[in-house]
């Protein structure tokens, strides 16, 4: 009975931070003043195009939870197929997101709008084929569709992070070399910063929202050449583990105004005098505290313990941009702050877990920087249905301060001031391959503005990986 009674602690403290979040900063937050302007469209966030889950969302094998199944077949028929390629040198990937979003109220309009985006590519082992040990020749292609829900709420932060560069386009094009068992790892090539920088496993593929899938919207709308899916830049890319849980990177990406022309589809592969530079430095701590429970028998290393991690990054990008009042900023600097902790797991069931992540960005330009500020943060539970130890359970929000200095110069216009989401979503891990994930989405003040109306996003994510 003890037992049962401890199980269920986290359970019931998890769903009672849900209830009182969402009713307090409703009450906080939401506005009831006459309408507003909305913003002009801005660029569509651009989401990761790497699953960077940890091990400890890793799911356990299929066949042990539906062993004869027709998925279960089908999750054994693909991860035999990708064993076979493997001995052929390559490691084939695929990803898939598409997403099905409506806001049945709120915004300038009702809109329903369904998303995609796909990424595939392989990873071609030169030690295997050639003997070049510890070489990996990177290739992919992105393809993305779909229109903006944003255009009908009116908010920053896009609520589908499935909505990418609207063709079919270059993704990634690198050798990787690695060091000392990958303690020292080098990358040159065409690839974006969002693959390598600023992504905390919470941030990897888990939210429906594009606030921050993948990396923060923030430095998306703030440095002209942050860029992910479809949009490589020539890049030189290092990365050093002094210990084994601390890790220091960076790198030098070229700024490449075309990168934005879907005539392209990524594959402007040229260098001229227009380009300009963005430099990234990443300093991480990935601790694993061990803590005081005791693990039942056959609970595997990768089940044990508290692992968590913490990053500060800087980065300074030499291209021109237009300031908010007409005159030109030829640097662009920032920084952001980040971190994910794992707090609880089930001692008996150690991949029943709660975990805890948050972050902040900040870029002190506002003459430049369209959001100076941006916050979020979150709260993970995996397995909070006892038999369905893979699903995840996810609360998080997202809030961005608008500059000051974008506000209409005249005092009868709207001013924009601060954009906040409240994100509640639930992952159903359907197999090892495949998931579905109903989310809802509160938009509170889209664009900033505190005339306009809120807006509750209801989506329905299906997704897929090999």
């Amino acid at each position: 009975m003890n037992g049962m009674i401890h199980s269920w602690k986290p359970r019931v403290i998890f769903l009672l931070i849900v209830v009182l979040f969402i009713s307090t900063h409703s009450l906080l937050l939401a506005s009831d003043a006459d309408p507003g302007t909305y913003p002009l469209n801005l660029k569509s966030y651009y989401p990761d195009a790497l699953l960077l889950n940890a091990d400890y969302y890793r799911p356990k094998k299929i066949q042990d939870l539906y062993p004869g199944t027709i998925m279960q077949n089908t999750d054994r028929y693909l991860s035999e197929t990708q064993d076979d390629i493997k001995g052929l040198g390559m490691t084939p990937f695929l990803y898939y997101w598409g997403d099905l979003l409506g806001n049945p109220f709120g915004g300038s309009k009702q809109s329903t709008v369904w998303d995609q985006l796909l990424v595939v590519g392989a990873k071609i082992h030169l030690d295997r084929l050639f003997g070049w040990e510890g070489g990996t020749l990177v290739v992919s292609f992105s393809d993305s569709a779909g229109n903006s829900l944003s255009q009908s709420t009116g908010n920053i932060f896009n609520p589908s992070q499935a909505l990418s560069f609207p063709t079919f386009a270059s993704n990634a094009l690198y050798l990787r070399q690695v060091f000392l068992g990958e303690k020292l790892e080098f990358r040159f090539g065409r690839f974006s910063s969002a693959s390598v920088f600023a992504s905390l496993p919470a941030m990897g593929a888990l939210p429906v929202s594009g606030a921050v899938n993948g990396t923060p919207t923030s430095l998306f709308t703030n440095l002209k050449g942050w860029h992910s899916n479809g949009k490589p830049s020539w890049a030189a890319y290092a990365k050093v583990e002094p210990t084994t849980a601390t890790y220091l990177k960076a790198a030098i990406l070229e700024v490449n105004p075309q990168a934005n022309d879907v005539n392209y589809h990524g594959f402007d592969m040229g260098m001229n005098s227009r380009d300009g530079t963005l430099l990234l430095t990443e300093w991480g701590w990935t601790p694993k505290f061990e803590g005081s429970s005791t693990y039942v028998k056959d609970t595997k290393p990768a089940d044990r313990g508290y692992p968590g991690i913490y990053m500060a990054g800087a980065y300074l990008e030499n291209y021109p941009q237009t300031q908010f009042n007409g005159q030109t900023c030829n640097e662009v600097y920032g920084f952001y702050w980040q971190g994910q902790q794992l707090i609880w797991r089930q001692r008996d069931h150690p991949r029943q877990n709660l975990s805890l992540w948050g972050g902040v960005t900040y870029s002190p330009q506002t003459q430049v920087a369209l959001l100076p500020i941006m916050g979020y943060g979150g709260i993970y539970y995996q397995g909070l249905i006892q038999t369905r130890e893979r699903d995840i359970s996810m609360l998080n929000f997202y809030t961005g301060a608008i500059s000051g200095d974008s506000a209409p110069q005249s005092p009868s216009s709207a001013k924009a001031t601060q954009e906040n989401v409240i994100e509640l979503s639930y992952i159903v891990q359907l197999t090892d391959h495949f998931q579905i994930q109903p989310d809802l989405q509160w938009i509170i003040q889209p664009g900033g503005y505190s005339g306009a109306a809120n807006s509750l996003v209801v989506g329905l994510q299906v997704a897929a990986q090999f």
